[in-house]
Parts: C-alpha cells; structure tokens; sequence
C-alpha cells in the first residue's frame, strides 16, 4: 500500500464518505463585521452582497455598538451556508460592501472590512471509520474514546477467570 498516496474522492469515485461523530459534521460559518446598519436581520433571512453576489444565512447577530434605531449599529453576523468564498482564501465579501436582506431589505448595513469563513467537521472515506454503539468514529477519536474502554472488559474477563480456579 502506497502511504505517500492521498486518499482521495479521485482514486475511488465510488466509496461512500461519512463524517466522525465527534469531529461533527462539515459545517461552515461566515464571520461577517458590519456597520452602518439600520436593521436588525433576523435568524433564517439570506444576506446578499451587493457587489460580490455573495451569499449566507443569518444565525446570530451580535450587536457592539450603536443602535439599529440611529442608523449606526456596528457588530457581527454569523451566516450559516456561505456561499461565494473560496478554499484557498476562506474570505466573503468586500470592504465597504452594501449588504441587501432578504427581510432586512436593500442596504440595511455595511460590510465593516473582509468577514473570513471558519469550517469545521470533517468527511471520511467509509472504509477509514470505525463503528461502534451505533456512532461511526475516526481512527483517532475511537482510539480516544474506547481503547481503554476494551482493555478495561479484557482485564475484567482476565479477572474472572482467574478468581473461578482458586
């Protein structure tokens, strides 16, 4: 077996893929700094860039200054399903940018500098995860999780053993 070699969705086109119970599944999350804002987008409603196009889904809205009432409320957005950012860069949207909601409507903020993408979780080829309870786990976290679980039942049943020939 060639280690050198990555494993890749390339190499086997056909291998189902699935994610670690506590690595947690693929999620992505915008950090998205703003000021400016007039009003407040709520949970669920779709942030659009104006001049990018890119896209997310309001998750929380963490208000740091201002107010929405004065026009000039300045904090963080945390959009769910980002859209229009790339993997080598891990940014969304443009400084100064408008942003449009699809509740908030047009121009409700102001993109405060670069907002970046955090990702989380992890994908696993099937073949590289292990089951056990009903959860599926990575090599490491099930080493983690229940290597001294079984050492602990083979000492027991060592145990056992040994007190049933005295």
């Amino acid at each position: 077996m060639d280690f050198k070699k990555a494993n890749t969705f390339k190499d086997n086109p056909n291998e189902k893929w699935d994610w670690c119970y506590l690595c947690g599944k693929p999620n992505h999350l915008c950090v998205l700094y703003f000021d400016s804002g007039s009003t407040l987008p709520i949970k669920g409603e779709t942030i659009t860039g104006a001049t990018t196009g890119d896209t997310g889904v309001v998750e929380k809205v963490y208000l740091t200054s201002g107010s929405w009432s004065g026009g000039d409320a300045g904090g963080v957005i945390i959009l769910e399903n980002p859209t229009g950012w790339t993997s080598e860069d891990h940014v969304m949207f443009d400084e100064d940018e408008l942003l449009n909601g699809s509740t908030a409507g047009n121009n409700f903020s102001t993109v405060k500098h670069d907002s970046s993408v955090s990702v989380t979780g992890r994908k696993y080829p099937d073949g590289n995860l292990i089951e056990e309870d009903g959860r599926k786990y990575c090599r490491d976290h099930y080493k983690y999780r229940y290597h001294f679980k079984h050492l602990d039942d083979k000492d027991q049943s060592i145990a056992d053993e040994s007190e049933r020939n005295t």
